[in-house]
C-alpha cells in the first residue's frame, strides 16, 4: 500500500475513533452529580434509543387522546391494553435520562399531568372528565409559602399543588380541589423504591362557587400521605407504577407541561 494511501487509512482511523469516544458517554458520569438539570438529563442518555418505537407510539397515542380531551376510561379495551405494553415496555427496557434517586433535583418549577392510567382508583373513584396534576414549586418560592414552615421538608423535598379539575357537570359548583402538600424523595439507592415522591397534603381547598373552602373529602384529608412510585422519567413521561387491590400492575403517565 502507498504511503499516500496509509495516510489517509490512518486518518480515517483516527476520525472515527474520535466520534465515537464523543458520542459514547462515559461509563462513570452517572456516578458525579451533575451540576444543572441539562447536565442531569444528559448523565445517563443511552447512545441509541431502547424500545422507541413504543416511545414514540405512546407519544403520538397520547397527543391524540389530549386533542380530543379523552381519558384512559374513554379507550376501547383493546387501545388500552396497546397502550398499557408500550408502557410496560418503556418501564422494562428503556432507561430512564436521569437516574431515579436523582429526580429530587429536576422537580421544583415543573407541572406534570396525568394522561393516562390503568390505577383502579384513578378509573373507578373519580368523576369522570376529572384531570389531575402535579406542580411542584421552586426553591425560591419557600420563603413566602405558609406550607414551607411546616415540618417533614428536608434537602430533597418541597412543596407541591395536587390538583383535581373537574368538568363542568360532575360536581355542582366545584371546578377544581387543591391539596398544598410538602413532599419528600427517596434519594439514594438504598431505599426500597429509589425516587418514590410522597407527599402529605397540609392545606385542602376547593374553588367552590369561586370562592375557596376547606374540603375534606374524595380522600382528601389533612395529613394523609400519597406515594408516587416512579418507574421511567424523562423531560416529557414521568411513569409511575403500582399494584392494584387484584395484585395486577398499573401504570400512570403524567406528561410535563
Amino acid at each position: 500500500m502507498s504511503g499516500f494511501r496509509q495516510g489517509i487509512l490512518v486518518a480515517f482511523i483516527a476520525t472515527t475513533l474520535c466520534r465515537a469516544f464523543t458520542v459514547m458517554p462515559s461509563l462513570g458520569t452517572s456516578r458525579h452529580t451533575p451540576t444543572s438539570t441539562s447536565q442531569l438529563y444528559q448523565a445517563t442518555a443511552p447512545v441509541a434509543p431502547v424500545a422507541d418505537f413504543e416511545y414514540q407510539e405512546l407519544k403520538a397515542q397520547l397527543e391524540v387522546m389530549s386533542d380530543r380531551e379523552m381519558a384512559t376510561r374513554d379507550l376501547q379495551s383493546e387501545t388500552l391494553e396497546t397502550l398499557e405494553g408500550y408502557v410496560k415496555t418503556i418501564v422494562e427496557k428503556r432507561p430512564s435520562l436521569i437516574s431515579l434517586p436523582d429526580i429530587g433535583k429536576v422537580l421544583p418549577g415543573s407541572s406534570w399531568k396525568m394522561v393516562f392510567s390503568t390505577q383502579d382508583a384513578v378509573l373507578g373513584d373519580l368523576p369522570e372528565g376529572t384531570s389531575v396534576q402535579i406542580n411542584f414549586y421552586n426553591e425560591s418560592d419557600f420563603a413566602t409559602d405558609p406550607v414551607a414552615s411546616l415540618p417533614g421538608l428536608t434537602d430533597t423535598g418541597g412543596v407541591l399543588d395536587y390538583v383535581l379539575q373537574f368538568p363542568k357537570t360532575a360536581l355542582a359548583g366545584v371546578s377544581k380541589l387543591t391539596a398544598k402538600s410538602n413532599y419528600t424523595v427517596a434519594d439514594s439507592e438504598e431505599y426500597i423504591n429509589p425516587g418514590m415522591v410522597a407527599f402529605s397534603y397540609q392545606d385542602v381547598k376547593s374553588d367552590a362557587f369561586g370562592v375557596n373552602i376547606g374540603l375534606g373529602w374524595l380522600g382528601f384529608v389533612k395529613g394523609r400521605t400519597v406515594y408516587v412510585n416512579t418507574a421511567f422519567i424523562d423531560g416529557q413521561f414521568w411513569i409511575e407504577s403500582g399494584e392494584n387491590p387484584d395484585g395486577k400492575t398499573y401504570y400512570s403517565v403524567y406528561v410535563r407541561q
